[in-house]
């Protein structure tokens, strides 16, 4: 509610999301941008969240739906479908993520957050307004999942969502005419739009040049099915895109006044309620002794909080706000120096660590405990490296595509263990009738931020006995947690952008853990490996030193592990397939 009512303030009208994808492949690049891996917890969450931001809500009740008006924000839920089941684990922007596999057989649950969350939200809106296709090809040999084409190509795909009686507007992810027109190399922009149409895409999402192509895309169309049946296509078409901006009174008013976005922005409720959420996300891992708990700090305790380099090198602070968390205890951190690294792109220095005086053992003898901040582990090929394919997602663009592991893991990691594929389940098709291997067994990868594991380890090494460490992990993937797991007394985990003031919060006993895991952590790379692409909770999760276990649904409270009418939902075993019927295409 708060959330559209923002939007719409200052004049947008539409989300290009959520990202809805079912992310059961845990290494893949965009899984950032997901809710879940989990299709019962996507669904309701595509419910939930989509019928705040469609529908209008009467003086600010959360219980007086007004269904479509001038608070709503249309959304358009994304990828459909299987872009959470990447065989390469890599970014579905570039050609070494171009297929999804489905060695499951678990295709139909990918389908589960749309048909069951989108085509049946918690609202008066009733159904999602539009649909993104995916940029992945939904492999298989006999083509299962329709023809081997990038989803905005793919009629058979599409055609599950007006089967299952939805009329609402589709359109394409970015630039699939050129350069994204997966599987579609050898015709030319104008053809890859004849089939983009026929496939049932409404709408091209991106121009890249090709303004020009529907004219001849329709008149191809017209001479091969006739001007009443291109006629007809590009009229549905239009009344499916119009319908979009009628329901958001894009021409009932489509001005913004700054008066009204500033009294939304500036709103006290909506941001209390923010600061509730940010609380509420962080989710509890590990708790040793109880460290953490209601009012537990009296006084202003010295706590230690170290100074990380940040990812561009321009900036050396402490890892937590140290003013910030002033306000609770009695901050002591490293000083730095002048920067002496080697220049960025402004040709100005960086910080390296050697610019860093770290305080001793002696000097952290007194205090009570230290809070370390770190990123759960950037992998630094993302899947891939060499090419040529979109350099702008590479990080050492140019001679031939070696494939690599996407590792979970902090330490380096080579891809050879016994549940390493050696041959991929897809590829392209090559002359000789075989298909590129994909696979990336024997190769080695990297995370560039190992040195946040060596901080954890080092500051916990220079701590006295009783002196505890809170490790903060801001993660933006699962992660394998045995190797800073030991080091840590207590662990709060959240997901990007979580502010300081909100770990702070559960630190000092204001706010009570909440948040639950929504993926599953491994126990090792190997169980990654060993997982399949498409279905969702098939890892063996990890075990602390405390005895729990970061699987699905896990996290603590004050009271221990949490199991409220959240955890004992979602723990079930994950659904295969939707409720919502489809008809046989005819």
């Amino acid at each position: 509610m708060w959330t559209s009512r923002a939007w719409r303030s200052t004049g947008v009208t539409i989300e290009l999301g959520p990202q809805i994808d079912l992310y059961t492949q845990p290494t893949t690049v965009r899984l950032n941008g997901a809710e879940s891996e989990d299709p019962a917890l996507t669904r309701d969450f595509v419910q939930s969240f989509c019928a705040g931001m469609q529908s209008t809500w009467n003086d600010n009740e959360a219980t007086d739906d007004q269904g479509w008006g001038d608070e709503s924000v249309a959304v358009m839920l994304k990828h459909f479908v299987g872009a959470g089941a990447i065989e390469t684990g890599g970014n579905d922007h570039t050609l070494g993520a171009k297929y999804d596999v489905f060695p499951g057989d678990n295709y139909k649950a990918h389908l589960l957050p749309f048909l069951d969350g989108g085509l049946h939200l918690d609202s008066l809106t009733g159904q999602m307004a539009a649909v993104m296709p995916n940029y992945g090809i939904a492999f298989s040999e006999d083509e299962e999942y329709g023809p081997l084409v990038g989803g905005g190509f793919n009629g058979k795909q599409l055609s599950i969502l007006r089967n299952a009686g939805w009329d609402g507007m589709i359109c394409s992810d970015w630039n699939i005419l050129e350069p994204m027109q997966r599987g579609l190399d050898d015709l030319t922009p104008s053809e890859r739009c004849k089939v983009m149409f026929e496939a049932g895409v409404d709408q091209y999402g991106g121009k890249y040049y090709y303004d020009n192509c529907g004219k001849p895309a329709y008149d191809m169309i017209a001479e091969e099915s006739g001007q009443e049946a291109a006629s007809e296509l590009v009229h549905e078409s239009a009344r499916r895109i119009a319908k979009v901006m009628l329901d958001v009174q894009l021409f009932d008013q489509p001005y913004c006044d700054r008066s009204i976005a500033k009294a939304v922005f500036e709103s006290e409720d909506a941001k209390n309620l923010a600061s509730e959420i940010n609380d509420k996300r962080i989710i509890m891992l590990k708790n040793a002794g109880g460290i953490i708990a209601e009012n537990g700090m009296s006084g202003k305790p010295k706590v230690y909080i170290p100074v990380t380099i940040d990812s561009t090198g321009a900036v050396a602070a402490p890892c937590v706000d140290a003013d910030l968390a002033g306000e609770y205890f009695e901050v002591v951190t490293d000083s730095v120096g002048e920067p002496s690294g080697e220049a960025d792109k402004n040709g100005n220095p960086t910080y390296q660590e050697s610019d860093i005086s770290r305080l001793s053992a002696e000097d952290l003898a007194d205090v009570a405990f230290a809070i370390v901040r770190v990123k759960n582990p950037q992998d630094h090929y993302n899947g891939f490296s060499g090419g040529t394919d979109a350099p702008r997602f590479l990080s050492e663009p140019g001679g031939p595509m070696v494939y690599r592991p996407i590792s979970l893991q902090y330490r380096p990691y080579t891809a050879d263990g016994p549940n390493v594929k050696k041959v991929s389940l897809a590829g392209d098709l090559q002359e000789d009738g075989s298909r590129v291997n994909c696979a990336h067994y024997g190769q080695t990868t990297y995370a560039d931020n190992e040195s946040d594991l060596d901080l954890v380890i080092n500051t916990k090494e220079k701590l006295s006995d009783g002196t505890k460490l809170i490790l903060l992990v801001e993660a933006d993937h699962p992660m394998i947690f045995s190797e800073i797991e030991p080091y840590s007394d207590a662990i709060l985990m959240s997901w990007e952008r979580t502010p300081d003031e909100s770990f702070l919060h559960i630190i000092t006993g204001a706010s009570e853990p909440y948040g639950l895991l929504q993926y599953q952590m491994p126990k090792d790379m190997d169980t990654v490996e060993a997982q399949l692409e498409d279905v969702p909770r098939d890892m063996e999760p990890y075990t602390d030193s405390e005895g729990n276990t970061y699987d699905f649904c896990f996290g603590l409270n004050w009271s221990g592990v949490i199991d409220d009418e959240r955890a004992q939902t979602y723990k079930a075993n994950p659904l295969t397939e939707p409720e919502t019927e489809v008809k046989a295409s005819e």
